[in-house]
């Protein structure tokens, strides 16, 4: 996807407008790359512009650190723990913390 002068694309546009189904189309039918990006810029555009609810969690109970540590993502990881005071020690429903869930991607 084509950023415009500013560098947000149409997947920027889709998530400040909370279009999450837009955001899903795209990701999934265009195979848009999300490792290919810029991964904390695009959290901190969710948490800043989009009012992201960072404690929020998924039906397992893993967070958006858990997620990032799953998925290797250095940068996103010390963005929530070093700016907003993200607490590592936090579990899932298995009691698995941050560090179980990157360990296991190693």
């Amino acid at each position: 996807m084509t950023p415009d002068k500013y560098g947000n694309t149409i997947l920027h546009a889709a998530a400040r407008e909370g279009s999450l189904d837009v955001m899903k189309y795209l990701i999934n039918t265009h195979h848009y790359n999300l490792m290919t990006t810029n991964n904390r810029d695009i959290v901190k555009y969710l948490i800043n512009e989009c009012n992201s609810d960072i404690m929020a969690t998924d039906e397992y109970g893993n967070t958006i650190l858990h997620a990032a540590a799953r998925q290797g993502l250095l940068d996103v990881m010390k963005y929530l723990i070093n700016t907003h005071h993200y607490d590592p020690m936090t579990t899932n429903n298995r009691g698995e913390t941050v560090l179980h869930c990157a360990v296991k991607n190693i």
